[in-house]
């Protein structure tokens, strides 16, 4: 090894970086073939590719095309997503080396697989590449390594779920029939098919759509022994299909119950308990799919079946919902790091207009319920009666009997004579709806952010128990998008967040004004069931939210400060306190602080505002994990700072 490579070695592992754009050709190729396949080929890559040099841009296509290490070229993959200051003559000449060298049959299918995926990184921003890696995978051979085409058919189906390409889908098609391939090709197009149902508005298309992805599960499961999440997807669409047919019958407890138990042990599987997080795996942020089929497990232990029509209606409802919501999280590796003009391009195609009108259907059911003192018993019994008949209409893909029935939750408000009062209420509560389920549509930094506290919490004993931490991961999910939220609304697009604009020296704002906002907020997520707002009897005090399921207990404890505190600092004032509430179970829970420090008007980045601290009380030798998160008070809009 010469000298410069130990030089690089050693910076490397001390966290160092050397600047290679002074070193002449030769001096870099002799560097690139001493670490050529070793654990720093990597970071050498790094060091190369972000240098604007001709030599070291050279060369690190030069060291990419001589890879043959599957771990290596995997490392090196992983650089790609995060990497922006890439020019394009560079990526493109990159993306070039990447489907050349993918087509080398003398490589290991890992590494061959993994070069691929470095393509399709780089191609989801830039709409020439993604043109060309549609047309290299049009032309892989069908008698070619089997297990390097299962890879390629999950490639395809990535492809697929962003744009429309009838050829690709004929190739993807055709790989069912390689034994080798056949289990990954028939998973990927049922999802594909329960996309294309749940996008569309036509009865016979959806039912059409839904059977198709019904058959191809059943074939992914025949053709390999582990496909737990083919039995999945085909036992959510049992249950859509016996539905959707008028198929109803007293079974429909048993198939909850077996449909909330294969989520739970699926997300389980998904949800990572002491190995590093792989925010950009072939399922793309497998953390935010597994929190998914968890909460499906969650809205499906809550639905009553004592009502068998209505339990239907809702079972096929919240299936519908949650396996957006998983589609999207599974297929989202071209969104980690999408922006600008080609997010129309990138994004998967599912509109989810029916979702959207089914959820804001259920929130004005939910509205209905919370204000019906306030109604009349005729018009709150005609609203309820619009709501069922719009929600059924809209899952089963049927126009409404009637032709003057309401089918939206703003045409049903629209059509009943509340008082003007009331009705502004309901359509801002509407608005509002709206706001939090985009947000489903997680931006790649809040789920960045989730994924840093998730693997703080891992040191945590109780936190690594599987329905323990399912269970947070949901709680931490929804607070964590709470805090997202209120840094980006505007008081006029959401009601109840004046408190965070209130600059008031004399009349500032309270701790119940973040309460109440933010179990406000909560309503409208799979934990409304869960959350319990000012227990008391819990470790002789009375908790601000109290969230319980299955005898795990945990809470939220919220507080507001006048002083200028770091997050450490606010859990080493306040965290007694919340770590208090847990002496009888779990040991992790969460602080969340109003801040009414005056910063200007403005806030720090979404990074810094949360973290996880240990906390061991004084009072004996438990070690407690106090998530804290922080909201800004005393806000002043942009143009203001």
């Amino acid at each position: 090894m010469g000298e410069l490579a130990r030089q690089f070695v050693e910076a490397s592992r001390l966290g160092m970086c050397i600047e290679l754009g002074d070193y002449s050709a030769t001096a870099l190729a002799e560097l690139s073939a001493d670490l050529a396949d070793t654990p720093e080929s990597a970071e050498l890559f790094r060091t190369l590719s972000n240098s604007h040099a001709a030599a070291c841009q050279a060369e690190a296509l030069s060291l990419t095309s001589n890879v043959t290490d599957p771990g290596v070229a995997a490392e090196i993959v992983r650089l790609l997503p995060a990497s922006t200051q890439q020019d394009e003559g560079f990526a493109r000449r990159l993306h070039t080396v990447l489907l050349a060298r993918s087509e080398d049959s003398g490589l290991h299918y890992a590494t061959r697989a993994q070069l691929l995926l470095g393509a399709l990184y780089l191609s989801q921003k830039r709409p020439p590449l993604l043109r060309k890696l549609q047309a290299h995978l049009l032309d892989i051979d069908l008698e070619d390594d089997e297990e390097y085409l299962r890879h390629v058919a999950r490639i395809a189906g990535l492809v697929l779920t962003h744009v429309q390409d009838d050829e690709l889908l004929c190739m993807l098609e055709a790989l069912v029939s390689v034994p080798g391939a056949e289990d990954e090709a028939a998973f990927v197009l049922g999802q594909l098919a329960v996309a294309t149902a749940l996008d569309t508005h036509d009865r016979p298309a959806a039912l059409a759509a839904f059977h198709r992805a019904h058959d191809y599960m059943q074939r992914a499961i025949a053709a390999s022994e582990h496909r737990q999440d083919a039995a999945l997807y085909q036992t959510c669409l049992n249950v859509l299909l016996t539905f959707q047919e008028g198929r109803q019958g007293s079974h429909l407890g048993g198939m909850l119950v077996e449909l909330s138990k294969a989520a739970f042990e699926y997300a389980a599987c998904l949800l990572p308990s002491d190995r590093q997080i792989d925010r950009d795996s072939w399922l793309g942020a497998s953390l935010l799919e597994g929190l998914r089929w968890s909460e499906l497990a969650t809205r499906l232990a809550q639905l009553d079946v004592s009502l068998l029509k209505k339990a239907w209606l809702n079972a096929s409802r919240v299936i519908e919902e949650e396996l957006c919501k998983v589609f999207e999280a599974s297929r989202s590796i071209l969104l980690r790091t999408s922006s600008g003009g080609i997010e129309a391009l990138v994004r998967p195609r599912i509109a989810g207009s029916i979702q959207k009108n089914t959820y804001q259907l259920d929130v004005l059911d939910q509205w209905l319920e919370e204000n019906s003192d306030s109604l009349d018993i005729p018009i709150a019994m005609k609203i309820r009666a619009d709501i069922t008949s719009a929600m059924e209409a809209a899952i089963c893909r049927n126009p409404t009997k009637a032709a003057a029935a309401p089918a939206t939750a703003a045409e049903i408000l629209a059509q009943t004579s509340l008082p003007a009062e009331l009705a502004a209420n309901a359509t801002r509560t509407l608005e509002a709806a709206i706001l939090t389920l985009d947000l489903a549509a997680t931006d790649p930094f809040v789920v960045e952010i989730f994924e840093s506290l998730h693997e703080q919490l891992l040191n945590n004993p109780d936190y690594r128990q599987g329905d323990r931490q399912q269970f947070f991961i949901q709680i931490l999910y929804y607070t964590l998008s709470f805090v997202a939220s209120r840094e980006n609304q505007t008081p006029s697009a959401v009601t109840g967040i004046d408190y965070l604009f209130n600059r008031s020296t004399d009349h500032p704002p309270i701790e119940a004004d973040l309460h109440k906002d933010y179990f406000g907020f909560l309503q409208a997520t799979p934990l409304r069931e869960l959350t319990q707002r000012e227990a008391t009897g819990v470790a002789h005090g009375r908790v601000d939210v109290h969230f319980t399921r299955n005898a795990v207990k945990t809470v939220a404890e919220l507080k507001k400060t006048h002083e200028d505190l770091t997050l450490i600092e606010l859990v080493d004032k306040f965290g007694l306190q919340t770590t208090a509430y847990q002496r009888t179970n779990v040991t992790f829970c969460i602080l969340m602080v109003l801040d009414l420090a005056d910063r200007g008007g403005g806030s720090d980045h979404l990074r810094n505002l949360a973290t996880v601290r240990q906390k061991t009380p004084p009072s004996g030798n438990a070690e407690y994990s106090v998530v804290v998160l922080r909201v800004q008070g005393r806000k002043r809009p942009p143009s203001y700072l």
